[in-house]
């Protein structure tokens, strides 16, 4: 099958599945309390060229980063002072994970690290979830810790790497992280980005960076895909 093939199949997979997916999820995700919804957690346009796949893509994001209770570091653009990044991993058959690095002004930082009881994935829903956090783990970094997560940040070149990429799948899993410092907003996303053939020498810093992420928090997935 050529590349052009593949895309087309798993382009239509994903519209097929994405609008079956919310629905299914939106009577258990009514129970989350959150005063953020799945539009206030990124800027229009940034998934998909496309109206309907960028709403698509950004509501499922954005129910499961509510879910986990996380804060839209979207929003946080407007606080000039902020300096946060968080990685989020979306995995079609397992539990979501996030973690989050928030650094404060004296240099220092903090981690939280969250998994929630509700398979947000694109293919699964199990009714038997309770949307309870079973995972919600905060530890400190110090001033040289924190500065060696800036220097990975760099390194990685994750400020310049372009927020989203034609690879898409089935199943596998989506990666995502943001970051927000002084004012300036930026996302990249990435499906499976280690899978054999899916430019895993091109995503290669970028999944490194998330792998440091979760070793942040000190979760440790012995599935990573």
């Amino acid at each position: 099958m050529s590349d052009k093939l593949k895309f087309g199949f798993a382009l239509f997979l994903v519209v097929s599945f994405i609008p079956f997916m919310v629905h299914a999820q939106s009577q258990s995700q009514a129970k989350a309390s959150s005063p953020l919804t799945s539009g206030d957690y990124f800027p229009v346009g940034i998934f998909n060229e496309s109206p309907q796949l960028d709403r698509s893509f950004a509501s499922w994001y954005g129910r499961t980063l509510a879910a986990l209770s996380e804060p839209s570091l979207f929003e946080l653009r407007t606080d000039m002072t902020a300096q946060v990044y968080r990685f989020l991993w979306l995995p079609s058959f397992h539990r979501p994970i996030s973690v989050r690095l928030t650094i404060r002004p004296d240099g220092s930082g903090s981690v939280v690290a969250r998994s929630v009881d509700y398979h947000a994935g694109l293919l699964t829903k199990d009714q038997k979830d309770s949307g309870k956090l079973l995972l919600d783990a905060t530890n400190t970094l110090n001033e040289v810790q924190v500065r060696e997560v800036l220097n990975q940040l760099q390194d990685r070149n994750f400020w310049s790497t372009t927020p989203r990429d034609v690879s898409l799948g089935a199943d596998g899993a989506e990666w995502l992280m943001e970051g927000v410092n002084g004012g300036k907003y930026h996302l990249v996303n990435r499906w499976s980005p280690e899978s054999p053939g899916n430019r895993a020498g091109s995503n290669r810093d970028f999944a490194l960076l998330c792998r440091y992420f979760l070793k942040l928090g000190g979760v440790d997935v012995k599935d990573l895909y």
